[in-house]
């Protein structure tokens, strides 16, 4: 890496830092160790106005570990699909939650509360959904 490094040095005409720097440089302006503020102090900011950073999540369509091969068959657990999924947002009561999967058969919906699961919610309680889709913002 380092012959490689140096070569494109030459060729491209950047600069190298190191983590040791980066942290400094950070803690002098008192941001906390994440991936957008090391990006941030890499690239020569100081007192640019900043944008809260973008958080997506990616949501899984199926759970594959329940699909092992059974004699050459995939098992009956992942053929019928519930109308509301993993990762849907839905409305109980007027409030916004996250869904965080089914139980009993459709009947009910975990509800999720700061990552966690909160509780279990009868599905007729529900008023509205919102199907997120591949990424969760």
């Amino acid at each position: 890496m380092s012959i490689i490094g140096s070569k494109l040095k030459n060729i491209f005409g950047f600069e190298f830092t190191y983590g040791y720097i980066t942290s400094v440089n950070r803690n002098k302006q008192g941001l906390e160790k994440s991936h957008y503020n090391d990006a941030f102090i890499i690239s020569g900011g100081n007192i640019q106005e900043r944008i809260n950073p973008i958080e997506i999540e990616q949501k899984r369509r199926n759970n594959r570990t329940l699909q092992t091969n059974r004699k050459g068959f995939i098992p009956s657990i992942r053929r019928k699909r519930y109308n509301i999924q993993n990762r849907d947002f839905v409305w109980i009561k007027g409030k916004m939650c996250l869904c965080g999967g089914i139980a009993s058969k459709g009947y009910s919906i975990y509800v999720f509360d700061k990552k966690k699961i909160k509780s279990v919610v009868s599905s007729k309680t529900i008023e509205k959904v919102y199907h997120t889709g591949n990424l969760v913002w």
